[in-house]
């Protein structure tokens, strides 16, 4: 599955997309494994074979392990969060807030924030309850799963460009 098409002029959506918008993509990856949380952060600079994203200038990416450290940053203003489920699992931290506890801090604290909740857990019967929290998607980790995250937040930066435009139009 390819996350983006070419238009007629040949360019790349995702490379329109960054001049539409004008402005930094602010991107949280929350991971407690650092070999994945690294994965995420390259499916993600990787979205479109012919426009890879030049960090500092068109996005940046900021890597949490915990909700705790994510929550925290929240200031930042970021546009979409990749979110793993069981933030605990490597550090074995039985304090540590979960993925769905984050999920519903990001959401009462930025409402506007895009959350993609991934996990290795794959109970469809929690991805109701993900998007009644208000995430935007729901992403086993699965072969196929860099195609999906890949899709996901291409359409989430797609979303947020048309919001962006529609409400510039409203002044």
């Amino acid at each position: 599955m390819e996350a983006t098409a070419h238009n007629e002029q040949g360019t790349s959506p995702l490379s329109d997309f960054i001049k539409q918008l004008n402005r930094k993509l602010k991107i949280f990856v929350v991971e407690d494994s650092d070999l994945y949380r690294e994965l995420l952060k390259r499916f993600i600079q990787t979205i479109d074979r012919d426009f890879i994203f030049k960090e500092n200038e068109n996005y940046e990416i900021s890597k949490f392990s915990t909700g705790e450290a994510c929550i925290a940053h929240l200031y930042e203003e970021p546009d979409i969060v990749v979110l793993d489920y069981m933030l605990n699992g490597y550090g074995n931290d039985r304090d540590a807030i979960s993925g769905m506890e984050t999920l519903i801090e990001i959401k009462r604290k930025s409402p506007k924030t895009k959350v993609v909740i991934i996990t290795a857990r794959g109970d469809m019967d929690l991805a109701p309850q993900f998007i009644k929290n208000g995430a935007s998607d729901y992403i086993s980790k699965e072969p196929g799963v860099r195609e999906k995250l890949q899709h996901s937040v291409a359409r989430l930066m797609r979303q947020i460009r048309d919001e962006e435009t529609n409400f510039d139009k409203r002044d």
